[in-house]
């Protein structure tokens, strides 16, 4: 069976340090502590955390030529080497004074979030998962051509009032000397139903 090295897979990918081992005895450097109550592994033996998944139901979406069809989309969990990213913007009216220093600002509300998901496609040999990493990219393929928002559930997302997003861009990227290494990237908003009152 290959080893994987997800710290040295995140930091080729996307420059990210992953975690530091072997750090005792270092002054001023604290080990965090084992974290529990998780719910699962990966089969790497790391702790799934925040499991992102894509809700299955049925969607529209663009079919090859173009055309809005409908798909029957089974859910999917997203690798487990995946981080997500978050930003939103306040709406924010600012009036300059004509006499006198800085503005008046009214706040409007808030805009949608940001979300940034960027991960990694690896061989999963969970028992009903069992996906490799072309599976994986033809999975996040059909999401992308999905003309609708797509339900989300994650504690992570939830916790920010994310039940939907919709994927904006998505792309994928080439390790070189790892082909079967996929790096990907998602840009999406969050979506929430609109209620007009006339």
């Amino acid at each position: 069976m290959s080893k994987f090295d997800v710290a040295q897979f995140l930091k080729d990918a996307f420059g990210i340090n992953g975690p530091i081992s072997g750090i005792d005895g270092y002054k001023g450097v604290v080990a965090i502590p084992d974290i529990t109550g998780f719910g699962r592994t990966s089969w790497l033996g790391t702790p799934v955390i925040y499991p992102i998944i894509f809700q299955g139901q049925t969607y529209r979406a663009y079919n090859d030529k173009g055309e809005v069809t409908t798909v029957t989309l089974a859910p999917f969990e997203l690798p487990t080497v995946t981080l997500s990213s978050f930003s939103r913007r306040k709406n924010v009216a600012e009036t300059e004074l004509t006499a006198g220093y800085g503005t008046v600002k009214e706040m409007y509300g808030f805009g949608d979030w940001q979300i940034d998901i960027r991960g990694i496609c690896l061989f999963d040999p969970v028992k009903g998962r069992n996906m490799t990493p072309q599976a994986q990219v033809k999975r996040l393929k059909d999401f992308e051509s999905v003309a609708e928002s797509i339900p989300v559930l994650s504690a992570l997302y939830n916790d920010k009032g994310i039940d939907a997003i919709v994927i904006k861009e998505i792309y994928f990227e080439q390790l070189e000397g790892r082909p079967n290494t996929i790096p990907f990237v998602i840009r999406a908003v969050s979506d929430s139903p609109a209620e007009l009152n006339l």
